[in-house]
């Protein structure tokens, strides 16, 4: 885990997969195959999670790519999803 990081948010931040994109504001966003290579699942359950509403992100170009404070959201449970 990352030095001064607390939680699984915290390993978010220690796991960057190669998948993702950081931003001149400083934000972070991962592509569905990134999010599905830092939790070591498969991609087809991400592409669920992002169809029932778990995981909001945009898409530019070919990509689907999620902000990293989402993933960390999805983490710690603060998704409102049912």
């Amino acid at each position: 885990m990352a030095k001064g990081k607390k939680g699984a948010a915290g390993e978010v931040a220690a796991r960057v997969p190669a998948a993702t994109v950081k931003l001149s504001g400083g934000e972070t966003f991962y592509t569905l195959g990134g999010i599905a290579e830092l939790f070591g699942m498969c991609r087809k359950t991400v592409w669920q999670w992002k169809r029932a509403g778990r995981l909001p992100g945009v898409k530019l170009g070919k990509q689907y790519y999620v902000a990293e404070s989402t993933v960390k959201a999805l983490l710690e449970g603060r998704t409102g999803h049912k």
